[in-house]
């Protein structure tokens, strides 16, 4: 679950950690499996219509799966918003790494040909065999 980090409050933490189970991970297992059994028996159009919740029977299964193991689970909705959330700041993180590591490739590349004059040329030389393929 790395990126996803959404808050709950433990209250059972000897509980918790008796268990040997990763809570978040299976918070987040079983909120998959409730919105697919919600999201599985409606429309597309339904879907856009309506906003559409997790089931009340499903949430309060989550909800006593959870307290088993000592977490105490409140509004489904929000945790769902908080891990949305979460995942498209890990995106974002990921694209800023992407970015800068073009961007240090790209410096790197200028350093060496305002170094090297033959550097440059065989760059040109590149760049013309590339547009005669065309």
């Amino acid at each position: 679950m790395p990126g996803r980090h959404a808050f709950w409050p433990v209250l059972g933490t000897v509980r918790a950690a008796r268990t040997g189970r990763n809570p978040g991970e299976s918070l987040y297992r079983l909120l998959q499996l409730a919105v697919r059994r919600t999201l599985g028996t409606r429309t597309l159009d339904e879907l856009l219509v309506e906003k559409v919740d997790i089931e009340p029977a499903s949430a309060e299964s989550i909800r006593k799966e959870m307290a088993a193991v000592g977490v105490e689970v409140g509004e489904i909705r929000e945790i769902l918003n908080q891990t949305v959330a979460a995942e498209k700041r890990a995106q974002a993180n990921l694209i800023r790494r992407q970015e800068t590591a073009a961007t240090r490739s790209i410096l790197n590349t200028a350093r060496l040909m305002e170094e090297s004059p033959i550097l440059i040329r065989l760059k040109e030389l590149e760049t013309l065999e590339k547009l005669l393929t065309r």
